[in-house]
């Protein structure tokens, strides 16, 4: 992809973002968290992620939910709670735990 095509492609999933779309959301908190395709920015990356999780973004919420163990200044109880709304939202303790990277003996 040219370097025109991909910040168009950036800019055409950050309005999908903006408008309400909770991949994309995911996709931009990604795209900042990680720096890689843009300058990094965990404040941005950060404000993605919290929206694509209000989105009913899944993945977003168990990301935020290990983020009590990854990210500085994480609130743990709000970690805890995103981790508690992904598993209600059909993913299974294991499930959840298996994403995270978390061994069942670990919580005990």
């Amino acid at each position: 992809m040219k370097t025109g095509d991909t910040l168009g492609a950036i800019e055409l999933i950050k309005d999908s973002a903006d408008n309400g779309d909770a991949d994309a959301a995911y996709f931009m908190s990604k795209l900042y968290l990680e720096g890689e395709v843009v300058t990094r920015d965990a404040n941005v990356g950060t404000q993605y992620l919290h929206k694509a999780a209000d989105l009913c973004s899944v993945e977003a919420m168990i990301e935020i939910g290990s983020a009590g163990y990854e990210y500085e200044g994480s609130d743990e109880d709000l970690a805890y709670l995103w981790r508690l709304k992904a598993q209600l939202d059909n993913y299974d303790e294991d499930t959840v735990f298996n994403i995270l990277g978390i061994k069942e003996e670990d919580e005990k």
